[in-house]
């Protein structure tokens, strides 16, 4: 009886086949007697291995148009467990709030469950939990996270912000004048979202429209006089999503409104009459008359010159001209009035009207007045303004009425491409398919085709599979209809699918159409044959009859009709046994002896195919069949050698063994249990005796080689089977003569000591020792052999006849610093005698090893204008032969900017100053050294990095800027603001700066670019980043500045002689933050004539290289 314990804890997935354990079972006879036994030991699994997922994280994308259903990533589970410990449940336990998303808990697949939308959420993270099907109480989990990016699909038309929008622009304004700017957005994202725009009017319009940022412009000066007053265009707005565009219209109305552009005009000038002197005061003599071509103005007139007495008076709204004064008392013959009209903001040209003073009077009766009826006397140039203003409203009536020929705007677009009417219908729908269970994961079964009448987005299609999928094995491609296998199929698990096919278009409402599909799954051979058990044991004697049977073998196969019909062969080499190919019986079938094999391990196979195993789609399975066969006595006991001869010394005490005799038997229990005996032995050959268990001979009676020299033994071996079986053998002891060994050899002492250098190559001599030995100096009794026999210096040292100890490697002393060995001198008598020697061997330390650092390269850090002492790096280097180490710097440092502390290689600043400006880092060599004979050094290299602190501030290229620009004719309203020669800024500078307002503007703000300050600091990164600012005193808001290039700009005209005064402001980002400031004197000059002989290039295609890095300047 026996217990086999556990030492340690098992673990079946480690050992998945199990133990084999072999018994020894050992008895305390001598000699010892022992039998062997093996036990299988099959380990039952425990649900201790949780689930695991292939990936802790998982990422996917899906489009949004996904149809319901879609799979998007089959999750891969493993359990090193097996049966229903392995078999696993999955289920979304987080981020599935909406259920948007089902998993198949079985095969892991995950589907969507909704339709998505990216515009309302676009990424989505699900906890997933992998739960074993063990017992309750003992199922463990394992979770995973599943990430999911929405992509978004052009499915959203852009949309504005405002619709049919009004706006007002004033004519007359240049070409390129900005009317307004219209903003569309779409819910889409990337190139989904880009908007690019368009004028869609049919008829050519005055405007054009900036196709990324919205803004319409004009393309022409417009005229309300002259052109149409009333604008209305169509604004489309459309994405650049594909495969189709999505746009949008809206109505934009442009009304330009009347400016008083227009200066009035005389009908007539020039004007020369008479006028009697008698004319009495009152008397109304011309009326003069001016047109301005602007609508609604009102026009005044006056007198400029000419009416210094005050004789006439013109009437400001009527234009009539009156006499106020008695003319005889004019003194001129001829008075000439200048007279202008005005609408108020513009003047007309000054018109002369030459009035002739006569002396006209009838002498029959009482004087009479000169009268004249409007110009009547007088004589004037026609300036043909009215008809000019006829000509005017004219065509202003025709541009603000319909003009033939012109084409109709359409109404605005619904949409790009008009309803979706029609739903899809499938072409040439399969009616079934049939597909082998081996075809691999990728395989194509079928390309559904379907077709949508409608245009554009609402004939693009979607497929999907609705239902039928519950394995999570087909894939339906959303866009090109494939139909694809993406898991395992298994004829055994299911035979057929019901597929429900969808289709949908992307219009809105969507439309779809479905149909069934029936999959049949074919078998193939994918299922070897199965044993009911792999691993079986079985006994049968040793003396069985050829054709016993031992057992029956039993395969099954999951697969249908050739593929399941089984045949057994024996797969192991042996004639001792067979199978019958049909029934799977296994029979003897040649004499068994268990002595030439007591354990026979049989695999029997089991061949599908129809019993064709030399198919090449045919499958086996292998079955371990443990034949133990029992024993009969049939084998004698057997001694090795026929023959046994052994010495013996005559003065050998009685008791002592002579010989031991050992006699196998193969057979087990008592047919292999030996006992010994002596045969024949007489009365006066006594002298030995056997140990009937063990064979020992042993002397019983004391030997003399005098009286004899040879004994002769016969010694038999009995089994004790039934019957018993013997055998016998010959033992010859041969009695030695002994002449007798006294003396020991002696060492001087019973210690020693050595020392060697390590390094030494191997064979050096450590040292010789000698022992000495009493005896005669012609026997074998004194001369001495030596042998090292333990000690930790064993395979390290080796020792010869002459007692010279030499070494069997290199040594190191910092590896071991020393040995003990024990040396044994024996001398060569009959019965050696010997004593032993400790000898310690010390290892002296060579300087073999150069001292290093960690590192080969350092590379520190340091602000510049740190003071003396700032640590900059620790150096720490080792060296095995030596504890003392110094540290000096050899080269990099000639203007000793750093110091190191010769003893524990701290590198720190010195008094003087570092400018990162000057250098930004410095490369120090440091030697390294030990303190050996001879010292041995290394060098290690210290790059330190200066960093930079903000030390410098900006600086300008001049401290006073002078620029001249051109004069500007933009407006004339605007020239005005600014008249005069002299500078906009006539305060000291002092004044302006203690005073004045910095002014900044946006980077992304331009103009007119006039001219570029710059500014530089020497220093980096925030620190040397400039930002400008502008002071321009009373020319505030003519000026702006772009904070980082210096350009100046300005949105204003300037006249010829006007000079500005402005002050820039450079100040870096780094704190705190330096600045500095430069004058710029502007001085407007006039615009050059144009030069009838304008300068030559010679040559226009220079090339001029710069580098990157050449400074500003």
């Amino acid at each position: 009886e026996y217990n086999i314990e556990v030492l340690k804890l098992l673990d079946r997935e480690t050992v998945p086949q199990g133990y084999n354990l072999t018994l020894r079972a050992i008895d305390r006879g001598i000699p010892h007697r022992q039998t062997y036994k093996s036990v299988p030991v099959h380990l039952v699994d425990l649900n201790d291995n949780a689930p695991i997922f292939d990936r802790e994280i998982y990422e996917v994308d899906i489009p949004e148009t996904a149809p319901i259903n879609s799979p998007i990533i089959r999750l891969k589970v493993s359990d090193a467990d097996q049966g229903k410990n392995a078999q696993t449940f999955l289920e979304i336990v987080g981020g599935n709030e909406g259920e948007e998303f089902r998993i198949n808990p079985d095969s892991g697949m995950l589907y969507t469950n909704v339709m998505m939308d990216a515009e309302i959420k676009s990424f989505y993270t699900l906890t997933v939990t992998a739960i074993d099907q063990g017992n309750t109480g003992t199922r463990k989990q394992s979770s995973a996270k599943v990430k999911i990016s929405v992509v978004d699909t052009n499915d959203n038309d852009p949309l504005f912000d405002t619709i049919d929008m009004d706006v007002v622009i004033p004519e007359n304004e240049p070409a390129g004048t900005s009317v307004t700017k219209v903003v569309a957005k779409d819910k889409d994202s990337g190139e989904n979202a880009y908007i690019s725009y368009s004028i869609a009017n049919l008829n050519a319009v005055p405007f054009e429209i900036d196709h990324f940022t919205g803004v319409i412009r004009t393309t022409q000066v417009l005229d309300y006089e002259s052109m149409r007053r009333l604008y209305v265009l169509r604004i489309r707005a459309s994405d650049w999503g594909l495969p189709y565009r999505r746009q949008t219209e809206t109505q934009l109305k442009i009304k330009v409104k009347d400016v008083n552009d227009n200066r009035p005009q005389f009908e007539k000038v020039d004007c020369v009459g008479q006028l009697s002197r008698f004319t009495p005061i009152g008397t109304e003599i011309i009326t003069l008359s001016a047109i301005d071509f602007d609508a609604g103005n009102i026009i005044s007139y006056r007198i400029v010159s000419g009416n210094e007495d005050g004789c006439f008076s013109l009437d400001s709204t009527a234009g009539v001209v009156t006499v106020t004064c008695d003319l005889n008392d004019v003194g001129v013959i001829a008075r000439e009035l200048n007279v202008t009209a005005t609408d108020g903001t513009h003047f007309a040209d000054v018109v002369k009207v030459v009035i002739k003073l006569v002396n006209m009077n009838n002498t029959s009766g009482p004087p009479r007045p000169y009268v004249m009826d409007d110009t009547h006397g007088f004589d004037c140039k026609d300036t043909r303004v009215a008809k000019r203003l006829t000509e005017v409203l004219a065509a202003s009536d025709k541009a603000n009425s319909p003009r033939k020929g012109e084409r109709e705007e359409f109404a605005m677009m619904p949409s790009r491409y008009g309803e979706n009417v029609h739903s899809p219908e499938f072409i040439n729908f399969p009616v079934n398919i049939q597909v082998n269970e081996s075809v691999p994961i990728g395989f194509t079964l079928v390309r559904i085709r379907a077709r949508d009448r409608d245009l554009g987005y609402n004939g693009k299609l979607i497929f999907g599979i609705s239902s039928g999928d519950h394995d999570s094995v087909f894939r339906l491609d959303p866009d090109s209809g494939e139909l694809k296998v993406i898991g395992y199929l298994d004829r055994e698990r299911e035979v057929e699918y019901l597929l429900n096919i969808t289709v949908f278009d992307q219009g809105k409402p969507k439309k779809s159409n479905s149909r069934m599909l029936p999959i049949t799954v074919l078998d193939v051979n994918d299922n070897p044959p199965k044993f009911k058990s792999s691993l079986a044991s079985f006994r049968v004697s040793e003396n069985a009859h050829n054709g016993t049977s031992i057992f029956r073998a039993n395969a099954t196969d999951l697969d249908e009709g050739d593929n399941a019909q089984i045949t057994y062969s024996l797969v192991t080499d042996t004639d001792d046994f067979g199978v019958d190919p049909h029934t799977g019986v296994l029979f003897v079938a040649a004499p068994l002896d268990r002595e030439r094999q007591e354990l026979y391990e049989l695999v029997i196979r089991a061949t599908d195919c129809a019993g064709n195993p030399g198919s090449p789609s045919a499958l086996h399975t292998d079955a371990l069949i443990r034949v133990i066969v029992d024993d009969i006595n049939d084998n004698i006991p057997s001694f090795s050698m026929s023959t046994y001869s052994v010495k013996a010394r005559e003065d050998v005490p009685v008791g002592s063994v002579v010989a031991i005799l050992s006699a196998t038997d193969p057979d087990l229990g008592s047919g292999g249990d030996v006992r010994y005996s002596l045969v024949g032995q007489t009365e006066g050959d006594n002298a030995f005796a056997v140990d009937s268990l063990s064979g020992t001979i042993r002397i019983v009676k004391s030997l003399d080689f005098e009286d004899r020299q040879v004994h002769s033994l016969t010694v038999r071996a009995n089994d004790r089977g039934t019957p018993s079986l013997s055998s016998e053998v010959t033992l010859i002891v041969e009695v030695v003569d002994v002449n007798e060994n006294i003396y020991p050899p002696v060492f001087p002492d019973f210690v020693m000591a050595a020392s060697i250098p390590e390094n030494q190559p191997i064979g050096s001599l450590v040292t010789k020792v000698e022992a000495t030995d009493a005896d005669s100096p012609s026997s074998d009794d004194s001369r001495v052999g030596y042998s090292i026999k333990a000690g930790d210096g064993l395979g390290y040292f080796s020792i010869d006849n002459e007692g010279n100890i030499r070494t069997l490697a290199k040594l190191d002393a910092e590896s071991k610093p020393h040995y003990w060995i024990t040396v044994v001198a024996q001398d060569h008598g009959v019965v050696p005698l010997s004593s032993r020697l400790e000898v310690f061997i010390s290892v002296a330390n060579v300087n073999d090893n150069v001292p290093l650092t960690r590192e080969p390269v350092y590379y520190p850090r340091v602000s510049e204008n740190s003071p003396a002492n700032t640590p900059v790096i620790q150096l720490t280097a080792s060296d095995p032969d030596s504890l003392t180490i110094t540290y000096r710097i050899t080269s990099g440092n000639p203007e000793s900017f750093f110091t190191i502390d010769s003893h524990s290689g701290l590198i720190t600043t010195t008094g003087r100053k570092l400018d990162r400006e000057n250098q930004a880092e410095h490369i120090l060599e440091v030697a390294i050294t030990d303190d050996g004979v001879p010292p041995l050094s290394s060098t290690t290299r210290v790059v330190v990095i200066v960093d930079d602190e903000n030390d410098n501030s900006p600086h300008f290229q001049q401290n006073l800027y002078l620029f001249h620009i051109p004069e500007t004719h933009h407006q004339e309203s605007a020239l005005t603001q600014f008249q005069g020669g002299s500078s906009e800024i006539d305060i000291g500078s002092e004044s302006i700066l203690a005073n004045g307002t910095w002014e900044s503007f946006p980077e992304n703000e331009t103009g007119d670019n006039l001219f570029r300050v710059i500014a530089v600091d020497q220093d980096v990164g925030e620190n040397g980043e400039v930002l400008y600012e502008i002071m321009s005193g009373r020319a505030k808001g003519k000026f702006g500045i772009n904070p980082k290039t210096g350009v100046v700009y300005s949105h204003r005209s300037f006249q010829a002689g006007q000079e500005y005064d402005l002050f820039v402001r450079a100040t870096d980002h780094g704190f705190p933050n330096k600045s500095s400031i430069s004058k710029l004197s502007v001085q407007v000059v006039p615009l050059p004539e144009e030069s009838l002989h304008p300068p030559v290039v010679k040559n226009p295609d220079q090339r001029v290289e710069v580098h990157e890095s050449d400074e500003v300047g």
